[in-house]
């Protein structure tokens, strides 16, 4: 398996450095030779010992040998190759990302919470994605170890609850922290998610907002968060007296395609659910594009929520409803662990927020329930908002008729709901079916709306 080095975004060395240091020089410019750290003290007419002080904030320096020594660091684009300072020095800077995620979006979030603390430790990250069903694997990540001398490994979901790596890791010697969505070990190699308060989370809001027929889409089988969100999520709507059918209980496999085939799985049954919780969020975008194909309108004939709360969350129309999980927030927390163990200090022990529902427009009340936004949640309002403003326009394009109940549709959860007569007279609006025929009309219409969100 390829293995990729990436680079910290910044770098405080914590020892000293070696003449070997280099800077990598860009593939698409003309080869030239590449600054060492005897480069920057002759640039900044010092010696070696001083240029290391500096960089290591050693004390004993003068403020203007700093200054020159720093703007020598930046006017050559120095900075120090990690495996030839670990070669001099008889350490490693180099920390391992290990994983099997078919989620992109989590990983890329995971490595930038990583580096949020490996930049000021001197220290690189090496990712390597892999396989567990393939052959050799564990050898791979054997060799991986031996190969680029890793100061230790970080290790998420599924991976994590991969007993036969951990004892690979453990007979070589190598330091880890797991994250997971329950504890899997000593608390010092821990990060742990709590999954299954969002899966709880998610079963509140459904039941709030008035859902009986509703389904649930699996990430892979024999992933523990996919587990724990869907039994949290299934366990609630149990007790209050909701039961998943087996034909609404679907997987899948953490991917958009395999939400879009899983939506339309659902979506073609004789009684199609009113609402749909899936494990993570590219599951969801591929139920709505299912729901799109189908010409079902989101959210008043479905509710969508997601999981992960990914940044694409609230950049899809109707923007997706999701339960945050703080991914960055577990990456700086797993390589402050590691770190920590690496250096032989007392390992802190961190806590993560909780996960949390974050509300948005791909839900909605469904049946009697009246319309109210619980508190129990976050939402975007700001977002909600704006789009509520444009409303009146958008309704009147191409000319067509608007009524009371095309106008309630078209507002964000949590406005939007199918409206039946009886809704409609109990909060003194018309039938339902009555046209708006003037913009005038339609904007009175408007503004009562808005009243009764």
């Amino acid at each position: 398996m390829t293995e990729a080095v990436a680079p910290a975004t910044g770098w405080m060395p914590t020892l000293p450095i070696n003449a070997t240091d280099q800077q990598d020089s860009s593939p698409h410019k003309p080869a030239r030779r590449r600054a060492t750290i005897t480069d920057v003290a002759e640039r900044a007419q010092v010696s070696k010992k001083t240029v290391s002080r500096v960089i290591n904030r050693e004390p004993r320096v003068t403020a203007s040998k700093i200054e020159r020594v720093n703007n020598a660091i930046r006017e050559l684009r120095f900075s120090p190759n990690a495996q030839a300072r670990g070669l001099a020095l008889g350490r490693s800077f180099l920390v391992g990302l290990i994983y099997e995620n078919p989620n992109s979006t989590y990983v890329v979030n995971l490595q930038l919470g990583i580096l949020d603390v490996l930049r000021h430790a001197g220290m690189e990250l090496v990712v390597h994605p892999c396989q567990r069903g393939s052959d050799g694997f564990l050898d791979d990540v054997r060799t991986l170890i031996e190969r680029q001398r890793l100061a230790g490994v970080i290790l998420p979901p599924p991976l994590s609850e991969d007993e036969r790596l951990v004892a690979v890791l453990r007979d070589a010697g190598c330091p880890y922290v797991r994250i997971a969505c329950t504890a899997l070990d000593d608390a010092e190699v821990m990060v742990v998610s709590d999954d299954h308060v969002g899966g709880r989370q998610a079963a509140e809001r459904l039941i709030e907002l008035g859902h009986t027929v509703i389904a649930l889409v699996r990430g892979p089988e024999g992933y523990r968060s996919s587990q724990q969100r869907g039994d949290a999520f299934v366990s609630l709507l149990t007790q209050r007296g909701i039961t998943i059918a087996k034909e609404y209980d679907v997987e899948g496999d953490y991917t958009f395609e395999g939400g879009v085939a899983a939506g339309h799985r659902l979506l073609a049954l004789a009684v199609p659910p009113t609402a749909v919780f899936t494990l993570n969020d590219d599951m969801a975008f591929g139920v709505m594009q299912a729901a799109r194909e189908r010409a079902i309108s989101l959210p008043s004939d479905l509710s969508v929520i997601g999981f992960d709360d990914l940044p694409m969350a609230a950049r899809v129309w109707p923007n997706l409803t999701s339960v945050r999980l703080p991914v960055r927030e577990m990456g700086s927390l797993a390589s402050t662990k590691l770190l920590a163990r690496i250096s032989g200090v007392v390992v802190p022990s961190g806590e993560l927020e909780p996960p949390t529902l974050i509300v948005r427009q791909s839900d909605a009340f469904h049946g009697q329930v009246s319309p109210t936004q619980s508190s129990n949640y976050s939402s975007d309002a700001a977002s909600t908002n704006e789009q509520t403003e444009n409303l009146p326009g958008l309704l009147l394009e191409s000319g067509r008729a608007v009524t009371w109940k095309r106008l309630f549709r078209s507002l964000p959860s949590p406005c939007s709901t199918v409206l039946n007569k009886r809704q409609l007279t109990a909060n003194g609006f018309p039938k339902a079916d009555g046209p708006l025929s003037t913009k005038n009309s339609t904007e009175t219409a408007f503004a009562r709306v808005r009243k009764l969100c």
